[in-house]
C-alpha cells in the first residue's frame, strides 16, 4: 500500500490511502475516455474480423487442395482429410475464431466415431 505525501495524510498521522482508492475515488468520464473505449471497440472488431477472413482463405485453399488429392489419393484421402480437419480446428482455436469451432469438432468426432465403429465390425 502507498501512502499519499499530503500533510496530514502520511505515516504518522494513521490514515493511509492506496492507489485503488485513489482511482476509484474519481467517478467522472471524460470525453477522452469515451472515445478511447470506443476506438478499442473498433480495433477488436477489426481485428476478429482479419482472423476470419484468415482462417476462411486458409479453408478455402485446403478445399480446393483437397479436391486435387481426391482424384490420386484414393481411400488414403481419408487420412488426410481427418487430418486437415484436426490442423483446421487447431487453427481455428489459435485464431480465436469461435463461430467454426463447436461445428469442427462435432464433425470430426463424427468422423472418429464411424471410424471406430468400422474398426469394431472389422475385428468381429
Amino acid at each position: 500500500m502507498s501512502t499519499t505525501d499530503e500533510p496530514g495524510n502520511g505515516p504518522a498521522s494513521g490514515a493511509e490511502t492506496t492507489d485503488l482508492e485513489k482511482i476509484s475515488s474519481t467517478t467522472s468520464v471524460t470525453p477522452i475516455d469515451r472515445s478511447a473505449a470506443n476506438l478499442e471497440r473498433l480495433y477488436q472488431s477489426e481485428r476478429d474480423g482479419r482472423k476470419k477472413d484468415q482462417f476462411y482463405f486458409i479453408l478455402g485453399v485446403a478445399i480446393l487442395v483437397d479436391g486435387y488429392v481426391a482424384q490420386f489419393a484414393g481411400h488414403g484421402f481419408l487420412l488426410i482429410f481427418l487430418l486437415q480437419i484436426a490442423a483446421l480446428l487447431g487453427l481455428a482455436k489459435h485464431l480465436e475464431v469461435s463461430t467454426i469451432i463447436v461445428p469442427l469438432e462435432n464433425l470430426f468426432n463424427v468422423l472418429m466415431n464411424r471410424i471406430k465403429g468400422r474398426k469394431g465390425r472389422e475385428d468381429e
